[in-house]
């Protein structure tokens, strides 16, 4: 009696490759897990094509060592709204609060002017009074108001703007996600993603695919950002290295999968 082989344990990025890339790609195309029971070299998957055609498949993960290059790109550029009277300024330290950020920070200069609080991050007795200085205490933001300093500064006959700066790392945000091919290329480049590009180009097979899931850490702030918006596609496509054919790129907390072929880049809505 012939035993069925067990399937192999997936890790996280070779679970999400496995539920996303078929999906994607559609027309009943299907993919088996290739790298297990001790075989020497094999593909991390084969995608097998209704014609009878497959394809091979090496996944990866990428982040930051230590998320030490997290904010290498920031700039201390960014001007957040201030309805306020005081000057204020305020800082991050993660790009997944920048989003909440912006959209509570004239909110929470209006209840804190109100309230005479100075450091809304350290206003532990108002948590429970104000969902947004809750947010904020919570989150790797801060800001800091001057009740002592005018936002009007008559001097200059103008408004001193509330710049947002690293707390400690950071940088600007640039929307048009112009950043992104560069960034890509960036990773595919580190050491352990050349070595699955290698891996690929010994398979055999004409037709490659490299999976990468990126951690936000990965990516510069600038280019994070604008993934996690979700609106705007990138104008130019990463670099399709060695004879890979097909380089898919999912970042985590962002809404879609790139896909970039010779034809250019695609975006897929993640689920």
């Amino acid at each position: 009696m012939t035993e069925t082989p067990e399937t192999p344990e997936l890790d996280k990025p070779e679970q999400v490759a496995f539920d996303v890339v078929a999906r994607l790609l559609g027309g009943g195309v299907t993919a088996e897990p290739n790298d297990h029971s001790g075989r020497q070299g094999a593909v991390d998957f084969l995608l097998h094509y209704p014609d009878g055609g497959d394809a091979a498949m090496e996944v990866t993960s990428a982040a930051a060592e230590g998320m030490r290059q997290l904010y290498s790109l920031l700039d201390a550029t960014q001007t957040l709204p201030n309805p306020g009277e005081w000057t204020w300024s305020a800082t991050i330290d993660h790009p997944r609060d920048l989003p909440d950020l912006i959209e509570r920070c004239g909110r929470i200069i209006e209840y804190c002017e109100a309230n005479g609080i100075e450091w809304p991050s350290y206003a532990y007795d108002h948590r429970f009074m104000n969902p947004d200085v809750a947010w904020l205490i919570g989150s790797t933001a801060a800001m800091h108001g001057s009740p002592d300093l005018p936002k009007w500064d008559a001097e200059k006959n103008r408004e001193r703007p509330l710049f947002l700066t690293p707390g400690g790392r950071g940088g600007g945000v640039n929307e048009s996600l112009s950043k992104f091919a560069g960034a890509i290329d960036d990773v595919v480049a580190q050491g352990h993603v050349q070595k699955r590009v290698k891996k690929l180009g010994r398979s055999g097979l004409d037709e490659q695919h490299l999976f990468i899931l990126a951690d936000d850490t990965a990516l510069p702030f600038d280019v994070i950002y604008g993934l996690m918006r979700g609106t705007v596609t990138p104008p130019t496509a990463p670099t399709l290295p060695g004879t890979v054919t097909h380089l898919w790129v999912l970042v985590t907390m962002t809404p879609r999968v790139f896909l970039v072929t010779a034809d250019g880049l695609r975006a897929f809505d993640r689920n």
